[in-house]
């Protein structure tokens, strides 16, 4: 599984094409432009419709942010303040930074606990900017009728996980599973935690679906969207999720970038399939469509030979014991492997 870069696929698809091997990309040409692109969009029909083995990664981690208790909120959060949907924060700590209160790839929300009117609501933050060292302006997607006062809790239960994380299939802390959630893209997070400021601790549960935006310095680029994962109960300190995952590799933009861990067949497939795009959008050549049919064919037969047979898997058990009942205690509950 060596490493392959994009001139290299490039060049691939040009001999395919029985065109002249290039020296190097260029941006400027639309002939190379298109051939990168059409090797994304076979890369992801190939790659991102099936679970390939090879692509599983047991590196993830996700480390959580404490609730902040007991902030000031100034009531700027009103109908009849002067730039409506926005809130002054201040933070009471001394000497604590305002900005050591947003996190990237993090979902800030703010439950004004001392208020009367919205002690148990989560107002979502969308993006910031930091006044002096102490105060930062908060956006918040919401107009409220009246002023919001008095202490806060910020809340922080909704992450962002990196672009190279397809999908999530087991979350664990403490070397302990936890629950592991497929959400809905459709599910706020009110519906996952409708009242956060209730439970808080350990986490039990990872809820991972749908794509969101972190909060984010509205003085900086707004961040592209990226996979949500919630966790519940409300992190109550700074805890460790550990996670496996399918990985998505990144799309080619250059003749430099590499793709790292695909087999070679694989690859054989993804160019098959890229060359078939490029004869028909380049060379009008519409009777190559069927490359495409002929490296998904080879794909999916390749992708049932990787994940193996299911008649040669056994039980993993304790080295210790035959016994069932002291394999389970002892971390061995009958697992399949193969």
């Amino acid at each position: 599984m060596a490493s392959v870069t994009g001139l290299q696929l490039l060049n691939r698809v040009m001999l395919f094409r029985r065109q002249p091997e290039v020296p190097s990309f260029s941006a400027l040409d639309p002939e190379h432009v298109v051939t990168l692109n059409a090797l994304n969009m076979a890369k992801e029909d190939i790659l991102g419709t099936r679970r390939w083995e090879f692509d599983l990664r047991h590196d993830g981690h996700l480390i959580t942010k404490p609730t902040a208790s007991s902030q000031s909120i100034v009531p700027t959060l009103s109908y009849v303040a002067i730039v409506p949907n926005q809130a002054t924060i201040t933070d009471n700590l001394s000497g604590e930074d305002i900005s050591n209160r947003f996190m990237d790839d993090t979902i800030m929300r703010v439950v004004p606990i001392g208020d009367a009117n919205y002690a148990e609501t989560a107002f979502r933050v969308s993006s910031y900017r930091q006044i002096t060292p102490t105060i930062a302006l908060m956006n918040m997607p919401v107009t409220v009728q009246g002023d919001v006062t008095g202490d806060c809790n910020l809340v922080y239960a909704e992450y962002l996980l990196p672009d190279t994380v397809r999908e999530v299939v087991r979350a664990s802390f403490d070397q302990n599973e936890i629950s592991l959630d497929q959400l809905d893209p459709t599910v706020q997070f009110d519906e996952c935690i409708p009242s956060p400021h209730l439970e808080s601790g350990q986490p039990r549960v990872l809820s991972v679906g749908g794509f969101d935006r972190s909060t984010y310095d509205n003085s900086e680029t707004i961040p592209d969207p990226k996979l949500r994962a919630i966790i519940w109960p409300i992190p109550d300190a700074e805890y460790l999720i550990s996670y496996s995952y399918y990985y998505k590799h990144a799309d080619l933009t250059s003749g430099t970038d590499t793709w790292d861990g695909i087999p070679s067949d694989i690859i054989n497939d993804i160019v098959w399939q890229a060359t078939s795009i490029v004869k028909m959008a380049i060379d009008g050549d519409y009777a190559a469509a069927h490359f495409a049919d002929m490296a998904q064919a080879q794909a999916s037969t390749k992708h049932m030979a990787y994940g193996g047979s299911s008649a040669r898997r056994h039980v993993v058990k304790s080295w210790d014991s035959g016994n069932a009942l002291s394999a389970s205690r002892e971390g061995f509950p009958g697992k399949l492997i193969g």
